[in-house]
């Protein structure tokens, strides 16, 4: 899958991930704080096994 150069370059300031999970946000605002949380307790839930970052990417 190809990556946008400044998420792809976000990626590596970050190091190695096992796990990248993309949001799209384009007017959702009133959402959007909603998914985000949904998502993250999936994350924790399912994938705490695995090296994450709990950086965002713009």
């Amino acid at each position: 899958m190809e990556v946008n150069r400044g998420i792809g370059e976000q990626l590596e300031d970050i190091g190695e991930i096992d796990v990248v999970v993309g949001i799209l946000t384009k007017n959702v605002e009133p959402t959007i704080l909603h998914v985000m949380n949904v998502v993250r307790e999936g994350i924790l839930q399912y994938l705490s096994r695995w090296h994450t970052s709990k950086r965002f990417l713009a």
